[in-house]
């Protein structure tokens, strides 16, 4: 369920949520202490980030981060050589106005790679809450 979750649309999850909280809440609780969320990439040491970044085609970072908190963006620029750094902000400033909706999918790509890489043992996720 907690990867169902991380999936949906956070409307969406907002909603159900709070239907879920009333129905059975500690059993919802139990399920959000599992989930993994964009946000939660923070968390994540350098070398982990720089394997996400190496496997994300096409647009899908400059995408991710565009919608990103600016705490989320920083770690995942500090994980770039200066170079490359300056390559992704500069292709995030010419890419234009983007849908939330286009973001949330980047951003939901780039948490699919990771549990790929979790799940080949490559990298591993950090404690969660």
């Amino acid at each position: 369920l907690a990867d169902m979750f991380n999936k949906m649309d956070a409307g969406a999850f907002e909603g159900l949520s709070n239907d879920l909280e009333q129905r059975i809440p500690a059993e919802l609780e139990e399920i959000k202490k599992k989930m993994f969320t964009f946000d939660d990439m923070v968390k994540l040491d350098g070398a982990a980030l720089q394997r996400i970044m190496r496997l994300a085609e096409g647009n899908t970072l400059a995408l991710a981060l565009r919608g990103a908190k600016a705490e989320v963006r920083q770690a995942f620029m500090a994980a770039l050589t200066q170079r490359m750094r300056d390559m992704l902000e500069t292709e995030m400033k010419e890419m234009g106005p983007v849908r939330a909706r286009e973001t949330r999918e980047a951003q939901s790509a780039l948490i699919d790679i990771t549990n790929d890489l979790v799940s080949q043992e490559i990298i591993r996720l950090p404690t969660m809450k």
